[in-house]
């Protein structure tokens, strides 16, 4: 037998997918319970997957003008982080508005709109 991941929970404290702990005390319990930010953006985030399985677009709604594509949520994700702070750089330097930052962004992940279910829809 190998070694034992010191960082891996026990079997009462982890939860079916192994690392992840049952109960949120137990993290607070070992001294991880102060503010940890996960979603590292400025802004909300929209995803959107396409047919293809290794395209996706995103676009924020609090940051106009501001899309791009990815091969995965992952990397719409690392894209957009970076590409945010550029783009509202770039607002700044050519004189416009720069949206105030979002204290709470979210990423939200959905299939692409079809623009003909939505003229469908509207039709009635």
């Amino acid at each position: 037998m190998g070694q034992v991941d010191p960082g891996r929970l026990s079997r009462r404290k982890r939860s079916p997918d192994r690392n992840v702990s049952r109960n949120l005390e137990i993290c607070r319990d070992q001294g991880i319970g102060e503010k940890r930010v996960m979603i590292e953006l400025p802004y909300s985030l929209i995803i959107e997957a396409t047919e293809e399985p290794d395209y996706f677009g995103f676009y924020s709604p609090d940051l106009e003008g501001f899309t791009g594509i990815g091969h995965s949520v992952e990397d719409c994700i690392y894209k957009a982080k970076w590409g945010m702070k550029e783009h509202a750089k770039l607002l700044s330097q050519q004189k416009l508005p720069v949206p105030m930052k979002n204290p709470n962004p979210k990423i939200i992940v959905q299939n692409e709109k079809d623009p003909e279910q939505w003229g469908r829809l509207a039709s009635g």
